[in-house]
């Protein structure tokens, strides 16, 4: 009696392979941060920054030299708005302090990155200079002027109040360039989504 030949059920096969494959692509979809994720990341970095503090001194300004600290207050990282407010509260060793609230619109930015506080201040100054320890800057550019308010006090006291001219870059400061570079990569993704959300909704 001749046993029957059965065919190798190819369906069999598929199937389960079809559902694997899904399942495969359905977990890649999971490991993409969403606008909400990232947002969230940016303002988790940004409220555990900490005071970020360094010296600055001018050899040839009769060895001018003071310390500057720098702490972060109000971070809101707004993945419905599509906004990140926060504000810069800086003190120095000569009893002045600049309070100062920035609210960038993310589909208003047009470039971010990362650079050492010693080449920005290169850029600002041409008299020779020594900075310790060094210190990284992210700064946002956008195509409009984004809102800011600084208020400047000496000593505790209120010198001036002013809503200063309009201006394209925005800085925050880290103690390191690890942390510097991930917010730097974060703002950069927030705003291609919430740029790309716009596209999408006109």
């Amino acid at each position: 009696m001749k046993q029957a030949i059965t065919k190798p059920n190819i369906r069999r096969g598929v199937l389960p392979a079809f559902y694997l494959l899904f399942a495969l692509h359905l977990s890649a979809q999971g490991t993409q941060p969403t606008l909400v994720n990232t947002m969230s990341s940016i303002g988790n970095a940004l409220n555990n920054r900490g005071a970020v503090s360094w010296t600055e001194t001018f050899p040839s300004l009769i060895g001018l030299s003071y310390r500057i600290t720098g702490n972060l207050k109000e971070v809101t990282a707004d993945p419905t708005a599509c906004s990140l407010r926060w504000t810069n509260v800086y003190t120095s060793s000569e009893d002045d302090k600049l309070v100062e609230t920035i609210l960038v619109r993310l589909q208003m930015i047009s470039s971010v990155r990362v650079q050492p506080y010693s080449t920005y201040l290169k850029s600002q100054t041409e008299y020779k200079f020594e900075v310790s320890p060094e210190i990284y800057i992210v700064e946002i550019e956008t195509d409009a002027p984004f809102e800011r308010h600084r208020d400047l006090y000496h000593k505790n006291k209120l010198k001036s109040e002013t809503k200063p001219p309009s201006d394209h870059v925005a800085r925050i400061v880290f103690a390191d360039e690890q942390t510097a570079n991930k917010v730097m990569d974060g703002i950069r993704e927030a705003a291609n989504s919430c740029k790309a959300s716009k596209s999408s909704g006109e």
